[in-house]
């Protein structure tokens, strides 16, 4: 129970800091560097909650499958661990995403694909995802590399220093 505690309140802190930081950088017009990289993929820009969300339960998944004392220990210290930590984030993100934009993609009127059934079309969009994603992530390099420190601190904080 105190995993899913620490891992719940990492993910949900990790989420509003993410959504903020997201918004402050949108306000001092850094979306306008955004919306060159994401041109390609408007529902970014439109549900930028949603896609903030994906990353967020994708590192509540992440945190749970590994133990606390590992994660206390070893994260960030261990770059094998940390490689392996980050991979499966990745991977559960790009899956979750991939999902998430099939979703959004059939329900627009303008759908023009060959996907009449939802389960192909979200496989299609995990496939395009696992491809795309480096380079998007790439291209976002000032924002990803924020939360990154950002998940460090709340993992070092949750983890290391609050017992709940």
């Amino acid at each position: 129970m105190r995993q899913i505690t620490k891992s719940g309140l990492t993910a949900l802190a990790f989420f509003i800091g993410t959504v903020i930081m997201r918004y402050t950088l949108e306000y001092i017009n850094w979306d306008e560097y955004l919306s060159h990289i994401q041109g390609y993929v408007p529902f970014i820009r439109i549900y930028k909650v949603s896609y903030i969300a994906i990353p967020s339960i994708s590192l509540f998944i992440s945190l749970l499958v590994f133990k606390k004392e590992t994660l206390a220990k070893k994260l960030f210290t261990k770059i094998y661990f940390t490689i392996l930590f980050l991979l499966l984030w990745l991977s559960i993100s790009v899956v979750l995403g991939g999902i998430l934009w099939a979703y959004h993609d059939m329900g627009t009127t303008h759908y023009l694909g060959g996907y009449s059934n939802f389960f192909l079309k979200a496989l299609s969009n995990i496939r395009d995802a696992a491809i795309c994603g480096p380079f998007v992530l790439i291209f976002s390099i000032p924002y990803n590399i924020i939360c990154l420190i950002y998940v460090y601190f709340l993992i070092k904080l949750f983890y290391k220093k609050i017992n709940c």
